[in-house]
């Protein structure tokens, strides 16, 4: 068996990262002879990533050089498969049920968590830039009454101050409301993830897919839940 099929067949999703890393870096080693060890600089790491991507394992969407989507070669690869991961809490609605498909975008700008007037605007316009430029012809009118599973990745700067990435979530989805979501309010399950990485300003990268509502697959609807701790809920009358 080839020496990279026989590591990603024994590597787990419980495997400590930095033991993932080694277990690549060492096969790398004995099929090129470059021996290397983390951490790596930046011109070995680059080695390496030109190295996975000839190798072809594994692609989302377009090329990315990762192995079973446990070793990424760039922090992008890594936020697109967070990006475009599949959702295992939702269920995607069947494409003959609706116009609406799937929609995965950039928004190149930094990630923030308050909104403003020119910001929105910025922002806006970078999407429409994004979706011309990928020649999307995603019409916002197919997600009316939709449910919506979001993913929202940024990717920070880290040159920049961290920032929460629940409100950098909320706040570049509450920019793109009436511009890619009609109503936010229908977004009903949203992945949150940031990414620190160098040699950029940042940006996001949005996944957006319509779903059925979680509660189709619920028996019974009713709510009422026994709590045993000391805190009760307030008593509806």
């Amino acid at each position: 068996m080839d020496p990279l099929d026989s590591f990603a067949t024994h590597m787990t999703s419980d495997m400590p990262p930095a033991e993932r890393i080694a277990g690549l870096l060492k096969v790398y080693s004995q099929e090129t002879g470059d021996q290397l060890s983390p951490p790596l600089a930046p011109a070995a790491a680059a080695r390496v990533r030109a190295w996975m991507v000839s190798q072809d394992r594994f692609q989302i969407a377009h090329k990315e050089a990762t192995l079973r989507a446990e070793v990424h070669s760039s922090v992008s690869s890594k936020a697109s498969w967070l990006q475009q991961s599949r959702c295992t809490s939702c269920d995607a609605l069947d494409f003959k049920s609706t116009a609406a498909r799937p929609t995965y975008f950039a928004v190149p700008v930094p990630p923030f968590t308050k909104q403003n007037k020119d910001r929105a605007r910025r922002v806006n316009k970078a999407v429409r830039r994004e979706m011309e430029r990928t020649h999307s012809s995603r019409d916002p009118m197919t997600w009316k009454g939709l449910m919506i599973c979001a993913s929202v990745v940024a990717v920070q700067s880290e040159n920049r101050r961290l920032i929460d990435v629940d409100n950098a979530a909320k706040a570049v989805l509450d920019t793109l409301s009436k511009t890619v979501i009609i109503d936010d309010r229908y977004v009903q399950h949203l992945r949150a993830s940031r990414l620190i990485a160098h040699g950029t300003e940042g940006y996001y990268l949005i996944g957006l897919s319509p779903v059925h509502p979680l509660e189709d697959d619920v028996v019974e609807r009713s709510g009422h839940v026994v709590f045993a701790g000391l805190i009760q809920p307030p008593q509806c009358l």
